[in-house]
């Protein structure tokens, strides 16, 4: 069981008198226009003593004073790196947090807290916020915690005094149940009743520690408050020591989703009916690459070929495909708070709000961007490459496998269970993209009379030796590493 210190404080009165199983209000800056010093006085009323928020605050000191604070710093997504290299912009920016409390609301905080967040399924976080908090605690005499992004954080650390661990509607009710937190953000979804549900499960499943605090998004709060003014009475109940049962609203008729994945798909595969119907010489070419290409490539050398109408076509699908499968990658392994730790710490690349949006965008400019490269990479380097055409031919026609590719991963994508297999699909992506370049390299190689395998090493040979950099330093920098693992593993 983790301890509460603060509640348990043999000087405060209003805690010691008031009730052991708490509800506190979160009030961040997305929410705090929606929340008005009359819903906190309502939520005073109700008997709610306890408070999340940030300073500089909207709300005037006459409105905190009726309420203990834990106060947020504002620290979202901190790395094991950022911690350890930064730590001074991160105590002071804890620091200013703390000390734009009023000096007449100081008695009123309950806790710090130092992160949102953090890496804390990293080995070297204790010891980064060790370092932290050691320091910070000759400045600050308060309890310290910070909010994790998993239910049951593995972290033990005698400078922290408690962590929040977090709920989200998703979750299985029956998971509160194994949860060993005294302290959970409920985090509600756009679904009330399986909301309402799992918020019934937490607040009775509470009531098995000594003290417990959970916290709820006030906007959230105030707004089923509105829409069932019973549940005031019942909150009541629930920090007066008693169980609740919620009653749960008409279900409503929910509009079947579009499954936007399939029918883009469709479009793609449409354009490449079309193209292949309306297009004469695709139809005959496109077979004798992949089933006698020496001759393919005879024709290419002999300029039998000579449009590069379908290659270009072939590059664009291929860059809209690219866009689609960086947002399918997204939506199967990055959480929504994954996205948005990607535009916390990438902010010039991942606009807050629209993280998936520039997935797709970002998608199409390395594929943009990549396809040009290898094009006039392969025709600079290869004389005997006397039309641009030659070129794109031989480098887009490999990339017709990545279609098929990503029908198999839309398809994964649907089923729950298959991960393995859209992790092979994904990797077979990337495999022919890469080899697209080496093909065609190969390719135009036979062109050339002499020096070939010179021809190779400035084409094969560095294409290689600069992916295998570009990998070597994603993981080798903490500064792009970490982050990138961050948005990976929340949950």
């Amino acid at each position: 069981m983790i301890t509460i210190p603060y509640l348990a404080s043999a000087d405060t009165v209003f805690l010691q008198n008031g009730p052991t199983n708490r509800i506190a209000l979160t009030i961040s800056d997305s929410n705090s226009e929606s929340v008005s010093a009359e819903d906190l006085r309502v939520a005073r009323q109700i008997g709610i003593d306890m408070l999340e928020v940030s300073f500089p605050s909207p709300f005037n000191e006459s409105v905190l004073d009726d309420f203990y604070l834990l106060i947020d710093s504002a620290e979202p997504f901190r790395t094991v790196y950022e911690l350890n290299e930064n730590q001074e912009s991160v105590m002071n920016s804890i620091l200013m947090g703390y000390n734009a409390v009023p000096g007449e609301l100081r008695d009123n905080i309950a806790a710090v807290k130092l992160f949102d967040y953090p890496a804390d399924y990293n080995d070297g976080f204790p010891l980064a916020a060790q370092n932290i908090t050691s320091q910070l605690s000759n400045s600050i005499g308060e309890p310290f915690f910070y909010q994790s992004a998993f239910l049951n954080p593995e972290f033990t650390s005698g400078e922290i005094d408690f962590i929040s661990g977090r709920l989200f509607s998703s979750m299985d009710p029956d998971s509160v149940t194994t949860s060993r937190q005294s302290v959970l953000l409920f985090e509600p979804s756009a679904n009330v009743s399986e909301s309402l549900h799992l918020l019934e499960s937490v607040l009775n499943q509470s009531r098995s520690h000594p003290e417990s605090i959970i916290i709820i998004p006030a906007d959230w709060f105030f707004s089923r408050i509105e829409a069932q003014p019973v549940l005031s009475e019942i909150v009541t109940q629930y920090l007066r020591g008693n169980s609740v049962t919620f009653p749960m609203p008409a279900d409503e008729q929910e509009t079947p989703a579009i499954n936007w994945p399939i029918i883009f798909l469709l479009v793609i595969w449409a354009s490449f009916i079309f193209h292949y119907k309306y297009q004469p010489m695709y139809m005959a070419t496109l077979p004798r690459y992949f089933l006698n290409h020496s001759f393919f490539v005879h024709d290419i050398r002999r300029k039998r070929i000579r449009s590069s109408t379908t290659g270009m076509i072939v590059l664009f699908q291929h860059i809209l495909l690219t866009g689609f499968f960086f947002l399918l990658l997204g939506d199967a392994f990055i959480s929504q708070t994954g996205l948005h730790s990607l535009s916390t710490h990438f902010p010039a690349v991942f606009y807050p709000g629209f993280e998936k949006l520039c997935l797709f965008v970002l998608g199409l400019l390395i594929a943009f961007f990549s396809h040009i490269i290898s094009i006039v990479w392969l025709h600079l380097m290869n004389k005997n490459l006397h039309q641009l055409n030659q070129t794109i031919n031989l480098y887009s026609w490999p990339l017709h496998v990545n279609l098929v590719l990503v029908t198999f991963v839309v398809y994964f994508v649907q089923l729950s269970d298959a991960h393995g297999w859209l992790i092979v699909a994904a990797a077979a992506y990337f495999l022919v993209w890469f080899s697209s370049f080496t093909i065609a390299a190969i390719d135009s190689a036979k062109f050339l009379e002499k020096y070939r395998a010179f021809f190779l090493f400035l084409t094969v040979g560095i294409h290689t030796l600069l992916n295998v950099i570009g990998i070597a330093l994603i993981f080798w920098i903490p500064y792009i590493y970490e982050p990138l693992e961050m948005a990976f593993l929340l949950p």
